[in-house]
């Protein structure tokens, strides 16, 4: 039952937001390539 429910929330977490979700996943992967520019 709980593991249904957790399953629901973070199905719906994302859902409820999915602008958002977008804007901060465009985020990190800039963060992640300016790091790896600056290893190499």
């Amino acid at each position: 039952m709980s593991l249904d429910g957790d399953a629901a929330a973070a199905i719906a977490r994302p859902a409820a937001k999915p602008h958002y979700s977008a804007r901060r996943t465009r985020i990190l992967l800039k963060e992640h390539r300016l790091w790896q520019c600056f290893r190499l």
